[in-house]
């Protein structure tokens, strides 16, 4: 028995060995991409004023058949998750650095479907705390959309205290 291990071991280690440089070609399927950037002006729920955001976040993606195939449109399946913080400029609400959104999308053909939704939580100094969750599906076939659905649902959780 331990004679037969022997060669099929260095057998094992010749595939492998073999198999190097295709790994190496292999196309990159995951990122994380680094984004910060203003948005607004947004309405606070709980005190009726606008601000603009200040976002900061890590986009982990992942795509096939590569992240080169998703910058060109021509994927067949990406899902992402998005993990950061956004900051009121002129009110100071705040999330915790946290992932607040995921989606995925497939498209094969004339076929597409897309999926995702946001989800956080404001906190202000003030104790006030509001929460925003944005949830979306689309779906498309041969260039008609067939189902589109995006909901903004933006609710003040506990009023400000002082």
């Amino acid at each position: 028995m331990r004679r037969a291990a022997i060669p099929m071991l260095l057998a094992g280690m010749l595939v492998l060995l073999g198999a190097s440089p295709a790994v190496a070609d292999k196309p990159e399927t995951r990122t994380v991409i680094h984004l910060e950037f203003e948005v607004g002006p947004v309405e606070n729920p709980c005190t009726g004023e606008e601000t603009m955001l200040q976002v900061m976040f890590d986009h982990e993606l992942h795509a096939l058949p590569s992240i080169e195939s998703y910058f060109n449109g021509d994927y067949t399946h990406a899902n992402w998750k998005i993990t950061g913080q956004a900051v009121g400029v002129d009110d100071g609400y705040a999330t915790e650095w946290k992932p607040f959104a995921r989606g995925a999308a497939n498209q094969k053909g004339d076929h597409f479907v897309g999926i995702g939704a946001e989800n956080v939580m404001f906190y202000g100094d003030d104790g006030g705390k509001y929460r925003v969750r944005r949830p979306f599906r689309l779906v498309v076939i041969g260039g008609e959309v067939k189902v589109s659905f995006e909901a903004n649902d933006v609710v003040c959780v506990r009023q400000p205290t002082g």
